[in-house]
Order: C-alpha cells, then sequence, then structure tokens
C-alpha cells in the first residue's frame, strides 16, 4: 500500500512534499491546486529510504525503477558547489549533506556527488558545543560515512565517538547542541528535545552494530 502511494506522490521535479502537494495524484484526489514549488530534500530522503526497502521485498512494482532515478536527479539538482545540499533549491546546507549522500549510496551505489558530499561533512568537524553544531546532520552523517568505510569512516568515528560518549548527561540524554540548542528546539520544540537528542544519538551509536553497506 505505502509504496505504489509514494511512487504516485513523488513531485513533479522528483522530489517529495509534505501531504505530496506537489504530485498531480494529490491533484487529481483533492480537487486542489496543490503545491508548484520545489521538492524538499529532507522530506525527499526519508521516502528514498523507504524506495530503498521496496527494492528488498522481491515484489514489482509499477514505475519504481523510475521514480527512482528522477529521485537521485532531483537530489543532485539541489547539491552545492561544496558538496553539501539544499533545502528546496542548490545549497550547501551541513544539515542535509548526509540524507544527500545517503540516499544516492542505498539506491545507485558510489558517484562523485556521494564523494563532494561526504569531503563536505568531514570538512566539518563535529563538536557538540560548537554553534553550528546539527544533530540531525550528524545523524545522517554518521550512515552516510559508515557506507563509505575506510579512512572516511575512520575520520568520521574519531571525531564523532568520543563527543557522543562524553557530553552524555547523567541521567542518559544528551545535551542541547550548539550552546542554547537551537537546531534541536526548532526539530522537536523545548518539552520534547531531550527525547529527540537523545533517540538520535543512540540511533547513531547503533551504526556500529545494525547497519550492513548498503549494496549488502
Amino acid at each position: 500500500m505505502a509504496v505504489p502511494i509514494i511512487i504516485k506522490g513523488q513531485n513533479h521535479d522528483g522530489g517529495w512534499v509534505y501531504e505530496y502537494e506537489g504530485s498531480e495524484w494529490y491533484k487529481e484526489t483533492t480537487s486542489k491546486q496543490g503545491a508548484t514549488g520545489n521538492g524538499d530534500t529532507s522530506v525527499a530522503g526519508w521516502h528514498m529510504q523507504a524506495l530503498k526497502a521496496a527494492t528488498l521485498t522481491g515484489l514489482e512494482f509499477k514505475d519504481l525503477k523510475r521514480t527512482i532515478r528522477s529521485g537521485i536527479k532531483f537530489l543532485q539538482g539541489v547539491q552545492g558547489p561544496q558538496g553539501g545540499f539544499g533545502y528546496r533549491n542548490r545549497g550547501d546546507r551541513y544539515s542535509l549533506a548526509g540524507i544527500g549522500a545517503l540516499a544516492q549510496q542505498m539506491l545507485s551505489g558510489s558517484s562523485s556527488s556521494i564523494r563532494r558530499a561526504v569531503k563536505f561533512i568531514l570538512d566539518h568537524e563535529v563538536q557538540i558545543g560548537a554553534p553550528d553544531a546539527c544533530i540531525y546532520g550528524w545523524y545522517y552523517g554518521a550512515q552516510a560515512c559508515f557506507q563509505r568505510g575506510g579512512r572516511d569512516w575512520e575520520k568520521w568515528n574519531t571525531m564523532f565517538r568520543d563527543q557522543a560518549v562524553a557530553h552524555q548527561s547523567p541521567d542518559g540524554s544528551w545535551p542541547f547542541e550548539g550552546g542554547e540548542g537551537a537546531a534541536s528546539s526548532m526539530a522537536a520544540g523545548a518539552g520534547d528535545a531531550p527525547v529527540y537528542r537523545t533517540s538520535l544519538f543512540i540511533l547513531m551509536l547503533e551504526v556500529y552494530y545494525r547497519y550492513l553497506p548498503a549494496t549488502e
């Protein structure tokens, strides 16, 4: 049920947006005009992970391969000159570099786009107290660097591992990143931010145990 909805809900430019408002399917089923803007890189990344799962089911889904190709083209179209990714247009946001790399790793293997994205991630030192710290970006960065393996993973692991362990609070949670926690608060709201941060750190630490390379 979910896979055909994802395929039908793809945006006109190959990305996805909330509620699939950029798709022809949305317009046909709701009698609304829908959104006409560009796709959303973060939303697209989550959908492309779901499409990876679809490829592993052994089932046949109409237009699945075309949808994947369009999604990859969308991501590469919003990649910035430094290797990061923009939110709805071309740009170099660190918070989106990991998802841009990971989605392509899962569905297309190695490419210059992935290599540039991982380099961009590694060029930014991981420091929980830094003003531009971003746990959401680290969550995807950890997976992207793990998939790359070799020296890229070693460098990421060296930066991230000690930071994560050293900054865990006595109650098991993690403190605000960036000092005042703007990134966490914006994503989850002040009340839920500790749960949000802790969940992402646990998922990052699980990368050692639960993930195989995307080609396996």
